[in-house]
């Protein structure tokens, strides 16, 4: 788990001008991580915000893709999920 002061820290050699590959050599971070922290990307695991259902809200944060039922969507597809919701409380017929 990456802690608070860990980022601050990869963002302070970032600042004194380190390249990646030096913080990782002193941090022992990946280079993803390090990528992701000096693009202010959010770093670990994200929540995920689930219904009453288990019905997982689209995550705007990602780009779209092409769902092949529904044209293009925020991963994951709601409208996949709340058809399988559906088929699963009414036996399996739409």
């Amino acid at each position: 788990m990456l802690e608070a002061h860990d980022v601050a820290e990869v963002r302070r050699l970032l600042d004194r001008g380190k390249s990646h590959r030096a913080i990782r050599a002193i941090t022992g971070r990946s280079m993803k991580t390090i990528g992701r922290i000096s693009r202010r990307e959010p770093v670990g695991r994200q929540p995920r915000t689930r219904t009453d259902a288990g019905v997982m809200y689209p995550d705007k944060r990602m780009p779209p893709v092409r769902c092949p039922r529904h044209g293009l969507v925020y991963p994951p597809c709601l409208a996949c999920q709340v058809e399988a919701v559906a088929n699963r409380s009414n036996g399996g017929y739409p």
